[in-house]
């Protein structure tokens, strides 16, 4: 399984990186501003865990964009 953590939090990447050292397991970490977009192809994941993300403090218009970027589309679409 080929796994993925992206953050906008500079701390919690630093403490995953060492939670999967302490565990030896292999996670691609990853910086991210959401607010720019999510910087991977469409269909590029099988599945996406988001905990409490949607929560956060967006306006609407970020909120429609950040569905639009997160959306599952069909391949092909």
């Amino acid at each position: 399984m080929e796994v993925h953590a992206l953050d906008s939090s500079s701390v919690e990447i630093k403490d995953l990186d060492k939670k999967q050292r302490e565990k030896n397991i292999s996670v691609d970490l990853g910086h991210l501003d959401a607010k720019h977009g999510i910087l991977f192809s469409n269909n590029f994941f099988d599945a996406m865990y988001a905990h409490m993300f949607f929560n956060m403090r967006f306006t609407d218009n970020e909120l429609k964009f950040l569905f639009s970027e997160t959306a599952v589309k069909p391949v092909g679409y």
